[in-house]
């Protein structure tokens, strides 16, 4: 029978163009708030160590190389990858041995450092999460995908365009009480319903930011 698993810590870095941080050292600074809440390294029994795209640092295996950094040696630990979903994702197998009672705790940490490349650069390497036969070659990117998808709910639900734009302020106002935020600050509904256009319907203010930070939980 599944055991009943709970988050029981959280913290995360200081997200932004992170030129003063590696990968390695954003991953320390999300562990630092969970290791003052009194989880220490010999509390956890195994870690998912997890970031979608190695193109961007070049390092393979990197898990062991974080897990090392922190002071989890001879621990088990694995990465999981799923391209937007590698945080969710990294979650769900953590949340899944927990429950199996194969580990009792478990740390989850996420990481990317995405701003050492050029916005050019960034948008290829993200791109090759899509079909790399199919896809890719076509130059179809990721604003696109969702573009496409975003399209097709508004006209299946009638939903007028303004809608984004409100979820666009509402998301600005909660970044803007978050000052590890990449960008706390608020925007007004005219600013985000009238912003230059990226992928129709999606403008600037419905796509996400690339950015450099870590996060990460505890069950």
């Amino acid at each position: 029978m599944a055991r009943r698993v709970a988050v029981v810590a959280g913290g995360h870095s200081k997200f932004g163009k992170r030129y003063d941080a590696t990968m390695r050292e954003l991953t320390a600074e999300a562990y630092k708030p969970i290791f003052d809440e009194g989880i220490t390294q010999d509390k956890i029994d195994a870690t998912v160590l997890s970031y979608a795209a190695s193109q961007f640092s070049g390092q393979g295996a990197g898990s062991a190389l974080m897990a090392d950094y922190i002071g989890l040696q001879n621990k088990p630990h694995l990465r999981v990858e799923s391209a937007c979903a590698t945080g969710t994702a990294s979650l769900r197998a953590a949340w899944g041995m927990v429950s199996a009672g194969l580990y009792d705790v478990m740390l989850v940490l996420g990481v990317e450092q995405m701003n050492r490349v050029s916005s050019a650069t960034a948008t290829e390497y993200m791109s090759r999460a899509g079909d790399m036969r199919w896809e890719y070659p076509y130059g179809i990117s990721f604003p696109a995908f969702y573009a496409l998808m975003a399209s097709r709910y508004m006209s299946e639900y009638n939903m007028p365009h303004d809608i984004l734009a409100k979820i666009a302020v509402k998301s600005h106002h909660y970044g803007a009480q978050n000052p590890k935020a990449h960008l706390p600050k608020e925007i007004s509904f005219e600013e985000a319903n009238n912003a230059i256009g990226i992928c129709s319907p999606l403008n600037l203010y419905d796509c996400s930011l690339i950015t450099d930070g870590a996060a990460g939980v505890v069950i």
